[in-house]
């Protein structure tokens, strides 16, 4: 026995067999020829053998049998070597090629290089764990003992215990048999041999999982044929190699740190040193088991008649019934389990086999499968611990010499090292397979994340920093356009570049995908310019809702493609390909929503350090894993009962259920608002460095105390505490449910329905200018952006020259100052409503208004409204700050107080739509049919602090305090740089030139009047007045005896003007006599005297006129001395003249008028 396992393990180095001189053994190579020496006995090695039907075949690779035992063709090795053994004729079978075998007579194998010959030995039989070779018609020469025994057996058991035993006889006419010793044979008629052999090997098979495949362990057994010349040291490099090798079908142990890769499948008896590992499908472990996965394979012997409608429900099944060896999925997404062996496997299209394997367990991110019966002969160290898990966490420690952990007790687990299997009754083993793999897929921030371990990214790192919780990074990353991935070790999480994921114990990744639909109850990953292959059916959906709702009920659906406008088409493919014209969506994990919350939902898994109390409702779990989310990572389903987990890693186990936590459901808001500067509001978002030292309960309180700070960049509201605070920088991260970051931008203008942000000085909108216009002012800019597709502000680029841009970011450029445009809004009942386009705030009120304006008076009127909604052309009051996509809506979003003003006449106008204001001015004309005419005489009167729009007329007023009036407009009076000395006012028939901040001298008696008509007539009465002024801190009016203004603060003076400032004179030029009284009269009577020498010469009519109005006809013949005339109505002007027919020598010496102050557009 010693020679033989000598040789064995000499025949790389070319032993060929051994002889037995009476004393010792000798090995012998290079050579299989044998010499006839008296005394000596020669053993050769002939090669592989196979033991079937009682007899032992040599296999002769390369080689054929001549000569048909018959004419039969077999189709599979064990028909034929059955046949064979029933001939006493036949010698040895031929395998000649597919499906076909021969049974030959003659046993002299000749070259072939396509057959394999089996020659067929002697007869053998196994006794008591040790193979015995029958000799027949011959003995061994040397009794051991005279007894006898009368079955084989039991003298097979005797020899067992003697070491130079080598077999015993049998005598054919006595029936018994007899205990032999030595190595030499004769001739004995009716007597033969069993001839003692080798020890039948402990085969050990059982499969593990290791690199995402099974593989069938057998030992002793090896695997033919190399995948190349490399040898590696330990199983695991081996074993990671072989998964990453197409070729590669295997590994084979041959020795001390020589593992090889091999090419071939099929395991042969190999030395007891031989160990291998034959590479099966792709691993899952379900229902205790390792199961290998085969796409495009069936399996038959299905038991029973029932079909399962999921995976799950299969492998269950077939865990619990004894003769259950696999589960198949047919083409119509059936399960069933079978009974076949795996021999009986075959390809089918769109079946997938799940081959079951061994018993299997998952502890601390590494497989492990479960050998009772047997324990690992060597113990890494004495510490026993208490459970598998417990001692699985230890195990992963020391991963590089702990092979697996042993069962020794009751609540005792060891360690081990080495890979030697004993057997051990009540014992078992937990051999440690390859990585624990798992994967699930997240919905994070709007993107979707695929959560790999034991990964880590590589390459570059996107952030220097460290983090401490996986939602902070996540968001980090989401912030941070470089970064594809995060990588959880050593409870540190890091940023990196890319999402290339390499293998690392304990390690724990997310990698950022993309674009994600949560539809369904699955996530989706969006991938634009990609399509999925393979229609799972010929129906075409025209909307997205419609295909991944189909996809989703159909278990071979994997994804759904856009192919146009409105054509949907479900897939079955997987992979994503470019096409430029198309959208995809691939399906992702099944998953479930919780108060907002998503939860990927993992079955035959359990999440890491999973916590003690116990819900008995998933949504219980949920609510209580959100209200902590600080720490809880989810939760499980074990025993009917729901355990919040603090751990992110998975861990396999069928026992459970997995909740992974997701992130709250997202709805992105972008909008903007103002105060007095341009603020941009991002949601769901939080500025990073926010503080809380101080908070405020209101926008507006926030946001008027950031204003005045110049270290304040923004204002962050906090959903879960109903807080704002004020943030030092502009940064921000995704945040939860409400959370909203107000940024500080520029001054902020209001113009053309937009906000628009005032960037810094000597700053231009970068890149070329939408087009080539230049603009004269800001104002047309505007206008002109406002109503251009593409534009994103404007640009002022020199003095009165301004240019339209079409990017969202600036440049430095000295002299140039940059405004971009923000959204849309209205200013309406002295607030701004900024719109946001397709998304709707919560809590819309049942009543509908046919108008914005209607809905924004409604608003104003509840103190619970945020906003108005826009649905289907109508409008309702919100009350709920939430926004929520709203397709073809929009909502208008209450903001802050601001009143639209502009300049018109070199005076500032606050414009207050919907409002009136009130107080009759009391003289002159004060009802307008444009707004142009009215703004320009209320800028003139001091009296005037307001036009009001009503009634299709505009009013002046007195008062500035405005009240709601729907239909109504307001305009209230600001500053103004209007030249007063040209201005002049009816008043009391009178006229007078309002001087603002000038007083007049010498103040009339003591009486004082309370309003300006009543002082004015009081100074018509009294010929010592020449005007009137009022004092703004006692408001009231004095009359005085001078009329030149004298500039004091707190006054206004309004002197008394005359016409002709009281000296007319009568100016003739030609035919026509002017009469310039400089100021504008209404002319009620005209009374001229002539000199009494003249006019002999006049004759004919004299027209009369006052301005542009006739005053009157006369005629004047001769020596008319004086006339009077009395003019019609409407008689208004600054000039009179007269046209004589024939002026003769006309000289007017006295002058008498008779006039009331007039502000008719005659004299404009």
């Amino acid at each position: 026995e010693l020679a033989m396992a000598g040789c064995l393990a000499k025949l790389k180095d070319g032993c060929n067999g051994f002889t037995y001189d009476g004393t010792q053994f000798t090995l012998y190579k290079s050579t299989k020829a044998v010499t006839p020496t008296v005394d000596t006995v020669a053993w050769k090695h002939m090669g592989k053998a196979l033991k079937s039907n009682g007899y032992i075949w040599m296999m002769v690779l390369k080689y054929r049998l001549v000569g048909y035992d018959s004419t039969t063709t077999y189709t599979t090795l064990t028909l034929a070597t059955t046949a064979c053994a029933a001939s006493s004729t036949c010698l040895g079978v031929t395998y000649e090629g597919s499906k076909k075998y021969r049974t030959n007579n003659a046993n002299t194998p000749t070259s072939a290089s396509t057959m394999t010959a089996y020659i067929k030995g002697n007869k053998w039989a196994l006794h008591d764990s040790i193979y015995y070779t029958w000799v027949d018609g011959h003995t061994i020469d040397g009794d051991y003992s005279t007894t006898t025994y009368t079955t084989a057996a039991k003298a097979a058991a005797v020899c067992k215990t003697k070491s130079d035993c080598t077999g015993f006889s049998y005598d054919s006419s006595t029936k018994k048999y007899t205990n032999k010793k030595g190595y030499y044979f004769e001739p004995s008629e009716g007597t033969g041999v069993w001839v003692r052999g080798g020890v039948k090997p402990t085969v050990y098979t059982m499969s593990i999982s290791y690199g995402g495949y099974t593989w069938a362990y057998k030992e002793p057994y090896k695997l033919s044929g190399y995948v190349s010349s490399t040898k590696y040291t330990t199983q695991a490099k081996a074993l990671t190699a072989c998964a990453a090798n197409s070729k590669c079908n295997g590994v084979t142990y041959e020795g001390a740190e020589n593992y090889r890769l091999n090419t071939g499948s099929t395991a042969m008896p190999g030395t007891k040193t031989h160990k291998c590992w034959v590479k099966g499908g792709s691993s899952v472990t379900s229902q205790g088991y390792s199961w290998g996965s085969y796409s495009g394979y069936s399996l038959g012997g299905m038991i029973g008649t029932t079909y399962y409608t999921t995976r799950a429900k299969a492998l269950a099944a077939c865990t619990s019934n004894s003769k259950c060896t696999g589960v198949v999925r047919n083409s119509s997404n059936k399960y069933f389990i079978s009974s076949a062996s795996s021999s009986g496997k075959v390809k089918k299209t769109n079946y997938v086999l799940y081959k079951k394997g061994s018993s299997a367990k998952s502890y601390s991110g590494y497989s492990y499968t479960v050998y009772s019966g047997y324990i690992y002969s060597t113990y890494l160290a004495d510490t026993v611990y208490k459970t598998p898990a417990l001692a699985g966490a230890a195990c992963a420690t020391k991963a590089s010499t702990c092979t697996g952990i042993n069962y020794v007790a009751a609540d005792k687990y060891k360690l081990t090292k080495g890979t030697t299997l004993k057997a051990s009754t009540g014992l078992k083993v937990y051999i440690k397979g390859g990585y624990d793999y798992t994967s699930r897929d997240i919905n994070f921030g709007n993107e979707i994340w695929t959560a790999q371990s034991p990964y880590t990214c590589s390459g570059t790192k996107a952030d220097t920093k460290t983090y401490t919780a996986r939602d902070t990074a996540l968001k980090h990353c989401l912030a941070n356009s470089a970064c594809n991935g995060i990588t959880l070790t050593g409870g540190k999480y890091t940023l990196y570049k890319s999402g290339t994921l390499t293998k690392l114990s304990g390690s724990l990744s997310w990698v950022r995908s993309g674009s994600i639909l949560s539809s369904d109850n699955y996530h989706w990953d969006k991938q634009a310019g990609k399509t999925l292959t393979g229609y799972y059916d010929s129906t075409t959906y025209t909307t997205l809702a419609k295909a991944t709702a189909a996809c989703a009920a159909a278990t071979s659906c994997k994804g759904v493609t856009k192919e146009g406008t409105t054509k949907y088409r479900t897939n079955t493919g997987s992979t994503f390909s470019t096409n430029n014209a198309r959208d995809a969506w691939k399906q992702g994990d099944y998953y479930v929503l919780h108060d907002s919350y998503y939860y990927t939902k993992v079955s035959g898994v359990k999440l890491g350090s999973i916590q003690t109390k116990a819900y008995t409702t998933e949504a219980a779990a949920a609510k209580a894993c959100k209200a902590s989310k600080a720490t809880c990572t989810g939760f499980v389903l074990t025993s009917k009962k729901y355990y919040l987990a603090k751990g992110w890693m998975l861990y396999t186990d069928n026992d459970y259920t997995a909740f992974v936590r997701n992130h709250g459901k997202v709805t992105y808001t972008s909008y903007t608002t103002m105060k007095t500067y341009y603020w941009k509001v991002k949601g769901p978002y939080l500025h990073d460095e926010y503080t809380t030292k101080t908070s405020y309960d209101t926008l507006i309180k926030c946001i008027t105390a950031c204003e005045s700070a110049t270290t304040c960049k923004g204002c962050s509201y906090v959903d879960s505490k109903s807080k704002y605070y004020q943030a030092t920088t502009a940064v921000y991260y995704l945040g939860e449910g409400d959370d909203k970051a107000y940024t500080k931008g520029g001054k902020a203008v209001v113009s053309n329905s937009y906000i628009w942000n005032t960037k810094s000085a000597n700053t231009k909108i970068d890149g070329d200018y939408l087009d080539s216009t230049t603009y004269t002012t800001l104002d047309k800019a505007m206008l002109a952006c406002s109503t251009k597709t593409g534009c994103t502000g404007v640009t002022k680029t020199a003095t009165s020259k301004y240019r339209t841009g079409q990017k969202s970011t600036t440049e430095e450029k000295s002299g140039m100052q940059a405004y971009f445009k923000g959204n849309g809004v209205v200013t309406y009942k002295l607030l701004t409503w900024t719109i946001v386009s397709g998304q709707v705030l919560s809590s819309q009120q049942k009543t509908a208004y046919a108008t914005y304006k209607k809905g924004i008076i409604a608003c104003k009127k509840d103190s619970k409204c945020k906003g108005v909604n826009m649905v289907s052309s109508k409008y309702y009051v919100a009350q709920g700050a939430h926004l929520s996509d709203s397709s073809g809506n929009k909502c208008y979003i209450m903001g802050q107080a601001y009143t639209p003003y502009f300049t018109y006449d070199s005076t500032v106008w606050y414009y207050k739509e919907g409002y009136k204001t009130t107080g009759d001015i009391g003289f002159g004309t004060t009802s307008y049919t444009t707004r142009a005419k009215a703004m320009y005489w209320c800028a003139r009167n001091p009296i005037c602090n307001s036009v009001h729009y009503t009634s299709k007329k505009y009013n002046l007023r007195t008062g500035t305090t405005v009240t709601d009036e729907e239909d109504d407009n307001a305009w209230v009076y600001g500053t103004s740089t209007v030249d007063f000395t040209t201005v002049y006012l009816p008043i009391s028939t009178g006229l007078w030139n309002p001087r603002p901040g000038y007083k007049l001298k010498t103040v009339i008696g003591t009486t004082t009047y309370t309003t300006l008509p009543k002082a004015t007539a009081a100074c018509m009465l009294n010929s010592a007045c020449l005007g009137v002024h009022y004092v703004t801190k006692d408001k009231k009016y004095y009359i005085c005896s001078t009329g030149t203004p004298i500039k004091t603060t707190g006054y206004v003076a309004y002197p008394r003007k005359y016409p002709c400032d009281g000296s007319c004179k009568a100016v003739t030029k030609s035919k026509v006599i002017t009469i310039d009284m400089k100021y504008c009269y209404t002319v009620s009577s005209i009374e001229l005297s002539n000199e009494h020498t003249c006019c002999s010469k006049n004759t004919g009519k004299v027209v009369i006129k006052v301005g542009s109005n006739t005053c009157a006809t006369v005629t004047m013949n001769g020596k008319t001395s004086a006339i009077l005339v009395d003019c019609a109505s409407g008689a208004v002007g600054k000039k009179i003249t007269m046209t004589y027919a024939n002026i003769g020598d006309i000289t007017i010496d006295e002058i008498a008028l008779t006039v009331t102050g007039s502000d008719s557009d005659n004299c404009s």
